[in-house]
């Protein structure tokens, strides 16, 4: 009766250690798995609203439109954008303020442009300085 009480006891031990084992095992196969998925990261979109139609010369006093689109693919945030003009003299703040986005749905920010003085080469910059992103396109000044 001693032997097998031994044996039914090695037996009792052995089936927990396998059943840990297996536990341990299985969690940590799911983890690496896990872990070796794909994951997106989060980003935002920044694009001109219509590219081939961005002003190429501008004069002084006269109007400009433009827009531009911002997405994101992650999260609904505010970001706070900026749009200024920039040149051999420095730069101007053009417009400033907060696009709303919503999670993978785009937003429009209209412009109106009118420059009060032109260069000859300058470049109009639209940024996120929360995420150092920003889209840029070069424009000719023209005389009056």
């Amino acid at each position: 009766m001693g032997k097998i009480s031994s044996t039914a006891t090695v037996i009792f031990i052995f089936s927990i250690v396998t059943l840990s084992a297996g536990i341990l095992f299985r969690h940590n196969l799911a983890r690496v798995w896990a872990a070796s998925q794909p994951r997106t990261q989060p980003f935002v979109q920044l694009a001109f609203t219509n590219p081939n139609e961005l002003p190429q010369t501008i004069a002084p006093g006269k109007p400009y439109a433009f827009g531009f689109w911002a997405k994101s693919n992650h999260q609904s945030h505010p970001y706070y954008y900026e749009v200024f003009i920039e040149g051999a003299k420095g730069k101007e703040m053009i417009s400033s303020g907060q696009l709303a986005l919503e999670a993978g749905m785009p937003t429009t920010q209209e412009m109106a442009l009118v420059p009060s003085e032109v260069e000859n080469r300058q470049r109009i910059v639209v940024t996120l300085p929360e995420l150092g992103q920003s889209i840029q396109f070069w424009v000719n000044g023209a005389a009056r």
